[in-house]
């Protein structure tokens, strides 16, 4: 196992991300130099992870919600696995629209 530090990032960094929303997950090894890595994810999603460092949800849906890590994996070493980032997604509230209508009438009362 190679002491070179990963990090897990999510962009974006916020914590509240609606369904619908492009998400992507980042791997970052510190230190590697010139090593060729190969990415190992690791995810409690639904979703088939890449072997890349990008982690790219498109369209982010609830079942994408969940813990991700990552590792990296050259010829001649392999990371250990960065810390979890969460990523909890949210049903996209609805946009609620309505009319009012509204009439107005006079009354005439004569003496």
């Amino acid at each position: 196992m190679s002491t070179v530090p990963v990090t897990v990032t999510l962009q974006p960094n916020w914590s509240q991300i609606f369904s619908g929303e492009m998400i992507i997950v980042r791997c970052e090894i510190q230190g590697g130099g010139d090593t060729e890595w190969t990415y190992e994810w690791e995810t409690t999603s639904s979703n088939n992870p890449p072997s890349h460092n990008e982690y790219r949800i498109n369209r982010a849906t609830v079942s994408d919600s969940g813990d991700y890590r990552c590792r990296g994996k050259s010829d001649y070493s392999i990371t250990e696995w960065g810390d979890k980032v969460r990523l909890t997604v949210s049903c996209k509230l609805k946009h609620l629209s309505f009319k009012v209508k509204m009439s107005c009438f006079l009354m005439f009362s004569f003496v």
